[in-house]
This record gives C-alpha cells, structure tokens and sequence, in this order.
C-alpha cells in the first residue's frame, strides 16, 4: 500500500469531510493519492513496477505502466524517484524496513 499527503493539506473548517467545500476538496484532492497492489522489481533497469489494484485515482487501476528509478538502496532503506507526475514534477521516496 502507498499513501502519500501533502504536508500542507489543508483541514476542513467544517470538520465534517463529508461536508467540504468544492475548493476545500478539490485543495485535498490534489493533494493526496493512494493506491495499493503488487510490484516487482526490475533489477538491470532499477526500477520497480507497481501494479495498481485499488487507489483514490480509480485512473491507475489497471492503467499503464507505472515506472519509478530507483535511485539508493541498502539492507534498511530503498530511496525512489517517480519522474513523470501529471504536474510534471519529480516526486522522490524514502521506504525504510519495518523494525
């Protein structure tokens, strides 16, 4: 599973999230996404290949291939880049094991 929120989503002045604005879900929407399924790893390529089960952006399910570079790797941390955002942005990632 991955979850990832905007450190700067905003809060709801309603409290409610079922009673939100349009601009205050919209601000949420954008961002926040979350999706889960299986990946594998491709190690010549350094990549790693989610495929999208379930996810907030009903779009992944099923959808194209969703490629992220692996950018560090060690016993206790994977560090990963997402280079092709809709917005255009490079997003990296830090998975660190569970202890």
């Amino acid at each position: 599973m991955f979850i990832n929120v905007g450190t700067d989503t905003p809060r709801i002045a309603s409290n409610d999230r079922a009673r939100a604005t349009p601009e205050e879900a919209m601000s949420v929407l954008k961002k926040t996404i979350a999706y889960y399924g299986t990946y594998t790893i491709d190690e010549p390529s350094k990549t790693i290949v989610p495929k999208v089960e379930g996810s907030t952006f009903a779009n992944l399910i099923g959808g194209p291939e969703q490629k992220r570079v692996i950018t560090a790797i060690s016993a206790d941390e994977m560090r990963f880049i997402n280079p092709r955002t809709p917005a255009g942005e490079t997003l990296e990632f830090v998975w660190k094991r569970a202890k």
